[in-house]
């Protein structure tokens, strides 16, 4: 008998014994090679879910100022004095701060949002300041031509959706931040606003500003100098304005016109037919984020080494004899509509009637803003709630508003008027 031909079928079992043994070796090793790579990405997601980058957007909309011949023009000295503290802020910012767990975010996106018919003029300005510019292409002359044919207010809805227009898709985790074109931020501004709002987990924060004295700034001197130009005599302003604030000489305001507020709280509610400039759009949104915004507080600057700042007092528009007018100053009642009077009952922040035809006009849109839309008055969900968002509201509005028999609101807080002096307002000057 061969023994060679005995051997091959042994031979032949021993090399596919081998081959299916190395085979199944390296399908284990390949198997623990893929589950190591799984657990390193599973760990740097984790981590990257605990210092996620996180975007703020600051909103402001700059105007041309009119009969302002100034260095500073087609701005005014307020405005440019606003752009350079910005610009100031945000380079510190990005100077001293790495995402971190104690900060709320990680990087500022500086929005201007103008007028279409102003873009020309204020382009080539604007560009050193604000990393997008965005156009609007309405205002209160256009809306309102035969009441406001000469206003060119922007609305505030319109300023929100420049800022939120520049958010990445699908991104619901930034921070909006509105302020007034003459609003001025500290050097350590947002340094400090991402610390705060990191250690306190609020979704919502508004700050009322510093008032500078404006006579002791200088201005004039900033400007003479020849070899001065807009961003240099700004910058002096600047300097002159943090000496001030160090040395303690500064007065409080109690207005409302810088907000921030996290993205779902953006969503959650809207800012209807409200314009910037006059009042009550300020007390009303501050209203709105004490129910919609979770830990919502309103800092006062004057306690703390950051915050905001004015040039000068600008409380010179707040009419005489507020709550008791003289019939001859209401003359402005008799060109709006007896049905758009009406809306005046819902604006329960209104503590006086208005004696001019622009603050009636942003306090009609006030109470169109706060008049529930449906008819079911057992739930007096107000229109600056958003679809989808009426359960925070009826959760929360309890403690901030009531409402009589005839469905007219009443904020909780202390004011200066209640809907029977509003009704009695409209018959008497409507």
């Amino acid at each position: 008998m061969n023994t060679l031909t005995l051997r091959r079928p042994r031979l032949r079992s021993l090399i596919a014994f081998a081959v299916l043994a190395f085979s199944m070796a390296s399908m284990y090793l390949q198997s623990t090679i893929i589950s190591s790579l799984i657990s390193l990405d599973a760990a740097d997601d984790s981590n990257t879910r605990k210092v996620q980058r996180r975007r703020l957007i600051h909103v402001v909309s700059p105007f041309v100022a009119k009969n302002d011949t100034s260095l500073f023009a087609p701005l005014s000295d307020e405005q440019f004095s606003m752009l350079v503290s910005i610009r100031n802020a945000q380079r510190d910012f990005n100077n001293t701060t790495t995402m971190t767990n104690a900060s709320s975010f990680d990087s500022v996106l500086v929005v201007c949002a103008i007028l279409s018919d102003e873009y020309d003029t204020l382009h080539d300005v604007l560009a050193p300041y604000c990393q997008r510019i965005s156009t609007l292409s309405r205002h209160t002359g256009t809306e309102y031509p035969k009441l406001l044919p000469n206003t060119k207010l922007t609305f505030l809805q319109d300023i929100v959706d420049a800022g939120t227009s520049c958010v990445e898709h699908n991104d619901e985790d930034f921070y909006l931040m509105l302020t007034n074109a003459d609003i001025c931020l500290t050097s350590n501004f947002f340094t400090e606003l991402s610390q705060d709002l990191a250690r306190s987990n609020r979704t919502a924060l508004s700050i009322n500003r510093k008032v500078l004295p404006k006579s002791e700034l200088n201005i004039s001197s900033s400007v003479i100098d020849k070899q001065s130009t807009p961003h240099s005599a700004a910058q002096k302003v600047w300097q002159q304005a943090h000496d001030l604030i160090d040395r303690g000489e500064y007065k409080t305001h109690g207005g409302y016109d810088c907000f921030i507020m996290h993205a779902a709280v953006v969503k959650s509610f809207n800012f209807g037919s409200q314009f910037v400039g006059y009042p009550f759009w300020g007390t009303n949104i501050d209203f709105a984020l004490h129910i919609m915004a979770k830990g919502y507080k309103n800092v006062r600057s004057k306690g703390t080494s950051w915050g905001t700042y004015h040039l000068g007092n600008d409380n010179n528009w707040m009419p005489s004899n507020m709550l008791n007018p003289d019939d001859g100053m209401m003359t402005e009642w008799k060109g709006f509509r007896n049905e758009d009077l009406a809306y005046l009952a819902f604006c329960p922040v209104m503590g006086y009637p208005p004696q001019d035809r622009i603050t009636l006009q942003n306090a009609i849109n006030c109470g169109k803003w706060f008049r529930p839309l449906a008819n079911d008055t057992s739930q007096k969900v107000p229109a600056f709630v958003n679809d989808g968002h009426a359960s925070v509201y009826l959760k929360r509005f309890a403690k901030h508003l009531n409402f009589t028999s005839e469905g007219l609101p009443i904020v909780r807080w202390k004011r200066k008027s209640n809907p029977k002096m509003r009704q009695n307002w409209i018959q008497k000057w409507g």
